[in-house]
């Protein structure tokens, strides 16, 4: 059975929180086990617009890609793509900064030439 979590940044103090995505009437929320309690999970509210689902692959440095991630070759240092959903081919994919999209995603990183260099939500303003 394939891992499904999602990762946010939370509404109090901007840190990213991995765990279950929760949806209430009121706010979105990640969860995930307390450590004293395993049966009682913590939930942060988060900010709903930067949610991000894991992909259920890792780069060749072993870290998680995750939908919303900055990739790049080390082979071309200034080819980096954005993980983003295609809603059309039910998967995720690298797209790169005018919107073009690569539809190999799976395929550039098995060839583990593809590192995660960021994420779009930490960017800083102006920057690429």
């Amino acid at each position: 059975m394939r891992t499904i979590k999602f990762k946010a940044k939370r509404l109090d103090n901007g840190e990213w929180v991995k765990g279950d995505l929760v949806h209430s009437t009121s706010y979105v929320g990640i969860s995930y086990p307390s450590d004293e309690f395993s049966d009682v999970p913590i939930v942060h509210r988060v900010d709903p617009s930067t949610v991000c689902q894991f992909t259920g692959m890792t780069d060749c440095e072993g870290n998680e890609v995750w939908e919303g991630d900055i990739i790049g070759n080390h082979d071309f240092p200034f080819e980096k793509r954005t993980v983003t959903w295609a809603n059309c081919l039910s998967c995720f994919i690298p797209t790169d900064e005018d919107g073009g999209q690569d539809r190999h995603l799976s395929f550039l990183v098995l060839f583990k030439k593809w590192t995660v260099c960021g994420n779009k939500f930490d960017r800083k303003e102006g920057e690429k």
